[in-house]
């Protein structure tokens, strides 16, 4: 996590230190992916929901996903060595597709991810308490949005 001070004053470089001491911690756990559409057993790093694909300072994490096309995207980070993750992040920068060692995408509109035990959980980048398990569905309509006119 980057704390706020930290973002405010670097900016998106602020997330690189964070991310590194992220990937050095980082710990694989075997979990259940369960979607509208199968059931995956997963050896895992991490897993990304989103229905926005880019990141701060432009990185496309889940490409293709569209905030209005009522599809979750799931990300399952799958890199188990320091190497592996160097080359995710390479991928990603170049707006290449990752290799499936490094990291599998989904689409689904229902999400429920599964884990042996709690693990910590956030949403929109903060922390939130720990979780077993999460489920994450779409809710077609739930949401008005105001634009200007054209």
């Amino acid at each position: 996590l980057t704390s706020d001070d930290l973002k405010a004053r670097l900016g998106w470089a602020a997330y690189v230190s964070a991310g590194i001491r992220a990937v050095r911690a980082a710990k694989a756990y075997d979990g259940e992916i369960v979607t509208d559409r199968e059931t995956l057993t997963v050896r895992a790093v991490g897993v990304v929901i989103g229905n926005v694909g880019t990141l701060t300072a432009g990185v496309q994490l889940l490409p293709g996903a569209e905030a209005d096309d009522g599809r979750l995207h799931v990300a399952v980070l799958t890199p188990l060595r320091f190497r592996d993750w160097v080359g995710l992040g390479w991928k990603l920068v170049l707006r290449k597709p990752p290799r499936r060692f490094q990291m599998r995408t989904l689409r689904a509109s229902d999400v429920r991810v599964r884990w042996p035990q709690a693990l910590p959980a956030e949403i929109d980048g903060d922390l939130v308490a720990s979780r077993a398990e999460l489920h994450v569905t779409v809710r077609p309509g739930a949401l008005t949005v105001c634009v200007p006119p054209a």
